[in-house]
């Protein structure tokens, strides 16, 4: 597991990860990569939160895969459906 990343490391991972992040948004309609603050008490740990909105396991499933077999984000990623 990763370690927990700031916000302005979870920025500079998502800025330098451009291409992976455009990959997993062409995996279906309407999936978003953003940074995310999962904390309300610690408004500087950030994570990259990937969103999804398919009824069906496949777009999540697609999403893990490509980042399975990818070196990743750089920082913390979670997948949220919408």
């Amino acid at each position: 597991m990763r370690p927990a990343a700031t916000v302005a490391e979870a920025t500079a991972a998502l800025a330098g990860h451009q291409d992976l992040a455009e990959e997993i948004k062409a995996l279906g309609d309407g999936i978003e990569v953003e940074v995310g603050k999962p904390c309300p008490g610690n408004q500087d740990r950030g994570l990259i939160m990937v969103s999804y909105g398919s009824r069906e396991r496949s777009e999540r499933d697609a999403i893990a895969d490509l980042l399975s077999r990818r070196e990743g984000l750089g920082a913390p990623v979670y997948l949220v459906k919408r």
